[in-house]
């Protein structure tokens, strides 16, 4: 595996946040996107720590990221939630 920078740790860091959080709301809300979303962020960090592709995975997380928060504002369409706030900040960090 190779070594990460402290900026790459903290970015997987903030990747496992909002990993998190979208499973946690998946699995609460019964949102299979959601979900999915979730897997999929895990699934980046996974590659991406194993050295994987990194410049492809790192220029895929820029759109796949981005769309996360006008899809939770259309889809929540102001039934919004902490968690949601929490990771839409950390999406932004």
């Amino acid at each position: 595996m190779n070594s990460l920078s402290t900026l790459e740790q903290v970015v997987l860091i903030l990747l496992g946040i909002t990993a998190a959080t979208h499973l946690y709301a998946g699995v609460i809300e019964g949102a299979p996107p959601v979900l999915l979303a979730g897997v999929g962020f895990i699934g980046g960090m996974l590659l991406y720590a194993r050295g994987v592709r990194r410049h492809g995975l790192a220029i895929a997380a820029i759109p796949y990221t981005a769309v996360q928060i006008p899809l939770w504002y259309i889809a929540k369409a102001g039934n919004f939630t902490l968690v949601g706030y929490v990771d839409k900040i950390v999406l932004l960090c």
